[in-house]
């Protein structure tokens, strides 16, 4: 924001300005008072565009981290070597220890789900701004003589 002093020309001063030169003076007024509103304009959608690309890109980060890989947990391997103490155990014995597993792993697997979820909520609300930042910008371009 510029802030600048006006100061008032002494009234025996004003009385000898031409009519012509006013008419002039006016003229020139307008044209840099509208060059001026113009590039505040300009500005403003400058600034506009900056944080709807921000937007995106912060949008996209958020979808990459809900992406990307995590491990997961499951109770039953595929090594030989588990596999073979599962058909040693009894069926009851073999039961409880996948319950017990599968209770254990759940739990593990929610902080993951939870982790993915907030980034992809992230990454839509985001989406929602960039979306309606891109529209007002629209209509405010549209808007403009």
């Amino acid at each position: 924001m510029r802030i600048g002093i006006f100061i008032d020309r002494d009234s025996r001063q004003s009385e000898d300005i031409s009519i012509e030169a006013s008419v002039k003076e006016e003229v020139l007024l307008h044209e840099l008072r509208r060059r001026y509103d113009l590039q505040q304009t300009e500005i403003e959608i400058a600034n506009t565009k900056a944080g709807i690309v921000l937007a995106y890109l912060a949008s996209a980060c958020c979808c990459i981290l809900a992406i990307r890989p995590a491990r997961s947990y499951s109770p039953l391997a595929t090594e030989r070597d588990e596999i073979e103490e599962y058909l040693a155990l009894t069926r009851e014995a073999m039961v409880m220890q996948i319950l017990v597993q599968y209770s254990h792993f759940i739990q593990q697997n929610f902080k993951i789900v939870q982790f993915k979820n907030r980034w992809l909520i992230r990454a839509l609300i985001l989406s929602l701004v960039f979306i309606s930042t891109l529209v007002s910008v629209k209509a405010a371009v549209a808007i403009l003589p």
